[in-house]
């Protein structure tokens, strides 16, 4: 039979659950763990048909009573046959789930409906698989650590790392998450771009001013202006400028009928010869540097 259980205790408002049970050793169980959920601590049920008190040692700490609940015909009563254990209905667990799942701030990198469903089958989980009636805070607990559990991996997977690091380190840069997703898995560009490249210079190098050709000609073999602009007897100026006007025509050959994009900047304008090196080298001078001082 079903019934509406009233939990009192003094200076909290009245708790209301629903409970099965067919002998007042079952009432008695059922009343037990809603009581213990309650108040956190060990505790005794002393029933008394359909009402008792519940005690912590000697003292009294709370009463109850038990209301029978009518059941329509052709109808189950809930939870008694909507195959909840130890006198829970999907309503009560649906309540401790949701409180739980949303406890920490941790629910909003999350998708919501995944957290719930994690914290839901840990909670039947254990309400099935328990041999002792479990509390309502035992419930609350296990969907609580299931949905921020799943909520930690998910980010991991996204390549942020848990508050201690990985692997418990103190490291926070998830070296092997980064060792599969940047090496292994990386995306590698397909052959269109350098197939596009090779057949674009070739369309409008023919395209350019004679002038042009010269000027960029002379730029890519000695990869200097200075030196390019004595190899074709130009002033410096004179030489930036054809360089100048060369790139702008090629770039509108290449952009003809699209929307041009915004230009590089040529550092070997401005950078010294002897400054062109690459990070390696830098690093060299630098550890030469550190052994002479």
């Amino acid at each position: 039979m079903t019934y509406q259980l009233t939990l009192t205790v003094p200076g909290q408002p009245p708790v209301h659950r629903t409970v099965t049970g067919t002998t007042p050793v079952d009432l008695a169980q059922a009343v037990h763990h809603h009581a213990r959920g309650l108040l956190g601590a060990q505790v005794d049920v002393h029933l008394d048909g359909l009402a008792g008190t519940v005690h912590r040692g000697t003292a009294c700490v709370g009463e109850f009573t038990l209301d029978p609940i009518k059941e329509t015909a052709g109808t189950p009563g809930p939870g008694r046959d909507d195959g909840i254990r130890w006198g829970w209905t999907l309503a009560e667990l649906d309540d401790v789930v949701r409180r739980a799942v949303t406890r920490t701030h941790q629910y909003r990198a999350c998708d919501a409906d995944e957290r719930y469903a994690t914290g839901w089958h840990a909670a039947v989980e254990l309400l099935y698989t328990a041999l002792d009636p479990p509390s309502e805070r035992d419930l609350y607990c296990a969907a609580w650590r299931a949905a921020d559990y799943l909520t930690t991996r998910t980010a991991e997977e996204r390549g942020v790392a848990r508050s201690r690091g990985d692997t418990y380190t103190g490291r926070m840069d998830l070296p092997k998450w980064h060792a599969y997703w940047e090496t292994v898995t990386r995306h590698t560009a397909g052959p269109e771009e350098p197939v596009v490249e090779r057949l674009a210079l070739t369309q409008i190098w023919p395209r350019l001013h004679p002038r042009y050709q010269a000027a960029l000609h002379a730029l890519a073999v000695h990869e200097n202006y200075y030196a390019a602009a004595d190899a074709l007897g130009l002033k410096h100026c004179t030489f930036y400028a054809q360089v100048r006007h060369a790139r702008n025509a090629f770039l509108a050959l290449w952009w003809e009928g699209e929307t041009p994009r915004r230009g590089w900047r040529d550092r070997r304008a401005t950078t010294e010869p002897t400054q062109l090196h690459s990070i390696s080298a830098h690093v060299r001078k630098r550890r030469r540097a550190g052994v002479a001082a």
